[in-house]
């Protein structure tokens, strides 16, 4: 503080032998005494305690900015006032932007500025474009320009809380022409010796015995040009421009008034009016279905992005603006593209720290309130409650293989031996029928047959009653019996572990199967929610997830869905996105919920109009017209959904199979259609053999009828020949013997 206000030993410029120098020869070098730097510091201290409103200064986060010509040991007395909470900055022409940066990550919100005009002009325009000019931020300037005016940058400031101290009225200074603190000493100086001058020039007969009122006090005009300070005096200004106002004065003689801070409370309709003195700016994130482009307007530049966007989020996001009767909004998209992230040595990234940046009055997307966050931005109340599931590809089958899926139980060996096992005990029952006669007639084919019909239960026939017969027939039933017993074992045991492999239905399953990795995305809010679960099986799922980052957390949503579809990782997320990505996608299932999360709009910490935009989100979801839009968006039209039909063979024999109705409610590991509908296209193929050998059957019985009757007649024929052959022969010979 000393440089601001030390300012003595002003020369009055009288040359030695002039008229005043010889009438008030003690006028050739005069003292305007300044202010004590003691009695400064005080008073600034005291202004600062008090437009905080805080009963010890202590309480609050002191942020020093010093400009050039401003060391630490001018402010070394308020480092004793604030034990631990005051922050020394030096402010670096060309560095603004960078120091302003750091304020904003510190989280300070009192600032002490002492720095040049002309570089306090600078930071100050600096300072609100990066949007410091919200009500809760305050500034302590000491410069009547800088006072003066409410625009930097070309926004205008809003915030009240930017208090100064000056010599006199501002008004009265901007007036004159004053604006340093130096140039205030000298118009006092010359109202002094103005007093003189009038005195030495009018030729007056009377000696200057008067007291002259300054900008920066009284003075005592003595009758041999001595000039006496009686006092100091100080005025206390808050806000900036037209909404400057005085809020107490100061002054050597022990007064201090100083109207103590009280607590804003502005109105609805207030906020806002001030809202609407700057261009409101809202950033996002692109992520289906709360954000995204409207068809055909991707890369419509010449189209502002307000316009260009829709979704969940962006259209609660407008319809929350437009109640707020807002004239000017702007949307952008946070360039890293992510909701926000903290990290030990980098800091906060995403729209977490464009919200702390203030380089934006609102994050519209679907942001989760989590106490990390909370600590450094702010929350509405939530817009969507939701859990985390699990999204995972089935691995796309061949249908042919799905169909005669009964058979894959047993080896292609093993059922040919099956067969000739059959065959063989056909042949040895004929064989022991010719050595040792059965009573039941037992030829090679319908020993065969009775074997082969024996080993699938289909024949019901008398059983043969030789002894060695009956051994081979009892071996062979044991030998089926036995193979039956391994069929369905085999059978249940793969369709179980298929199913376990396959199927999943919650974090249980999910972490006994072996054919699919999962994970969550990199850094996110739901890897955090599932460190600190308590649930024993989310923790089990996060340990294994923690342990293999490099397989389980991809870096962003594009990752995830490309490691989704290759059917080897299941993507825990949220339910609300799962299941339009599941929509979006071919194959994709969604199963399991757990956890529970908000998704909500985030707010600068410093900002006043939460309380607002709550008011307004309750309307909407009394109204119905927030879930209207989460039905227009969670659900996207027929044209929208990709087409997962493949035509090509044999995948389109799925599309011919008949679809079980969602309401039937059969169980989810019931056999369906899928599975055994071979057996049923084997029972046709052999109804079709069935039919196609008794044509065949027909078709040679018709043709050895014919034969017969074609030979039946050939030899009738044949025979009537010969019978007229026979007659006539006869007739020769009664004719010859006549002759």
């Amino acid at each position: 503080m000393v440089p601001l206000f030390a300012q003595a030993n002003l020369s009055t410029g009288l040359t030695s032998g002039s008229v005043a120098a010889r009438r008030y020869p003690r006028m050739r070098l005069h003292k305007v005494a300044p202010i004590p730097v003691p009695l400064v510091s005080d008073g600034v201290l005291r202004s600062l305690v008090m437009s905080l409103g805080a009963s010890e200064a202590k309480q609050s986060r002191l942020s020093i900015i010093l400009g050039t010509g401003y060391e630490a040991f001018h402010v070394e007395f308020f480092a004793t006032k604030f034990p631990g909470s005051v922050q020394l900055y030096r402010l670096k022409p060309g560095a603004e932007y960078d120091l302003i940066t750091r304020l904003q990550f510190k989280t300070t919100e009192t600032f002490l500025l002492a720095c040049k005009p002309e570089e306090a002009e600078v930071f100050l325009s600096v300072a609100f474009i990066n949007r410091l000019l919200h009500p809760t931020y305050r500034w302590f300037l000491f410069n009547m320009l800088l006072v003066e005016r409410n625009n930097f940058g070309g926004y205008v400031i809003v915030s009240k809380n930017i208090t100064s101290m000056e010599f006199g009225p501002i008004s009265t200074a901007i007036k004159n022409g004053l604006t340093t603190t130096r140039s205030v000493y000298l118009f006092d100086l010359l109202t002094v010796w103005s007093v003189y001058l009038k005195n030495i020039l009018c030729n007056e007969a009377s000696r200057v015995n008067r007291t002259v009122e300054g900008l920066t006090g009284s003075f005592s005009l003595g009758p041999d040009g001595t000039v006496t300070r009686k006092f100091w005096r100080m005025h206390f200004y808050k806000g900036l421009g037209d909404q400057r106002e005085r809020i107490g004065n100061w002054s050597s003689s022990g007064d201090f008034f100083f109207l103590p801070a009280k607590p804003r409370i502005p109105t609805d309709e207030v906020l806002k009016q001030e809202l609407n003195l700057n261009v409101f700016r809202v950033v996002t994130v692109l992520s289906p279905p709360f954000v995204q482009f409207r068809k055909g307007y991707e890369n419509r530049t010449d189209v502002p992005l307000y316009n260009r966007l829709e979704g969940f989020a962006v259209d609660m996001c407008k319809k929350i603006l437009m109640k707020m009767s807002l004239n000017s909004v702007e949307f952008f998209l946070q360039p890293d593209g992510i909701f926000g992230s903290y990290d030990p040595v980098k800091g906060w990234s995403g729209m977490v720290a464009t919200l702390m940046l203030n380089d934006a009055d609102m994050a519209c997307a679907s942001m989760s309130d989590t106490e990390l966050r909370r600590g450094v931005v702010k929350f509405t109340q939530p817009i969507l409650f939701n859990q985390l599931s699990i999204l995972y590809s089935k691995p796309e089958v061949n249908p042919v293989e799905l169909l005669f899926e009964f058979l894959s139980p047993l080896h292609l060996y093993t059922w040919l031996a099956l067969l000739g096992s059959g065959f063989a005990s056909g042949l040895v029952l004929a064989v022991l029928h010719r050595i040792s006669r059965n009573e039941q007639r037992l030829s090679l084919y319908e020993a065969i047959y009775v074997a082969l019909g024996t080993m699938i239960q289909g024949v019901k026939t008398a059983t043969p009653d030789r002894p060695s017969a009956k051994l081979v027939t009892v071996v062979f039933w044991l030998f089926v019996f036995l193979f039956l017993i391994i069929y369905v074992s085999n059978y249940a045991v793969k369709r179980t572990l298929k199913h376990i492999q396959t199927e999943i239905r919650g974090l249980e399953s999910l972490q006994i199967q072996e054919a699919y990795e999962y994970g969550t995305l990199y850094d996110s809010v739901y890897l955090g929610f599932m460190k600190k679960s308590i649930d024993p099986l989310v923790s089990t799922t996060y340990q294994y997830i923690a342990d293999n980052p490099e397989r389980t957390q991809p870096r962003n949503i594009s990752q995830a869905l490309s490691l989704v579809n290759t059917g080897k990782f299941a993507f825990l997320y949220s339910n609300v996105l799962n299941e339009y990505y599941a929509k979006m996608g071919c194959g994709l299932k969604v199963v399991g919920s757990f956890g529970q999360e908000t998704m909500n709009l985030g707010l600068p910490s410093s900002i006043e109009y939460d309380d607002l935009i709550n008011k307004i989100i309750d309307r909407l979801i009394s109204s119905g017209e927030r879930d209207q839009l989460y039905k227009k968006y969670a659900n996207p039209p027929e044209s929208d959904l990709p087409d997962c039909t493949n035509k090509t063979l044999p995948y389109a024999i799925r599309d011919w199979i008949p679809k079980e109705s969602e309401n039937v409610g059969t169980r989810r590991s019931a056999v369906n259609l899928n599975h055994t509908l071979g057996i049923t296209i084997i029972n046709l193929v052999g109804c079709l053999l069935t039919l196609l050998l008794a044509a065949l059957e027909l078709a040679f019985q018709t043709y050895r009828e014919r034969l017969r009757r074609l030979r039946d007649d050939m030899l009738k024929d044949l025979s009537l020949r010969m019978e007229s052959a026979n007659a006539a022969a006869s007739g020769d010979d009664l004719m010859e013997s006549n002759v």
